[in-house]
């Protein structure tokens, strides 16, 4: 995956979202200049229609495959976890996505291991 690429799988497959200025401008000609609002507002209402194709839209910039908004409602992605990653992905469109420093990326396996182990020993 690329820089502003968030993971999201559907019906056993693996998806990328990305909403780069031309997917961005799709959903600025479908919703207005507000379509950030119409987006938040459709996820806290649960507005399928309105949340397939945003989908669609930002599974078009990375995907071979073409999935239209019918697509995506017989598929039916679970709708908290495909919400998550759509909101995740806006948000890189809006204020793009911190580099990692190369010392920290070394880091992350022992770091996601000693804070996999800290939430053990305060679960015990």
């Amino acid at each position: 995956m690329k820089r502003g690429d968030v993971a999201l799988a559907m019906n056993g497959k693996s998806y990328v979202l990305h909403y780069g200025w031309p997917q961005v401008e799709k959903l600025v000609d479908k919703f207005g200049q507000s379509f950030d609002s119409v987006i938040a507002t459709a996820s806290a209402n649960y507005d399928l229609p309105v949340l397939a194709f945003t989908l669609s839209v930002g599974l078009e910039a990375r995907n071979d495959e073409i999935i239209t908004p019918e697509q995506i409602m017989d598929i039916s992605p679970p709708m908290i976890q495909t919400i998550k990653a759509l909101n995740d992905s806006i948000m890189v469109a809006f204020y793009g996505q911190p580099e990692m420093p190369e010392e920290l990326e070394k880091k992350t396996p022992i770091r996601t291991w000693m804070v996999n182990m800290i939430r053990k020993l305060l679960m015990i």
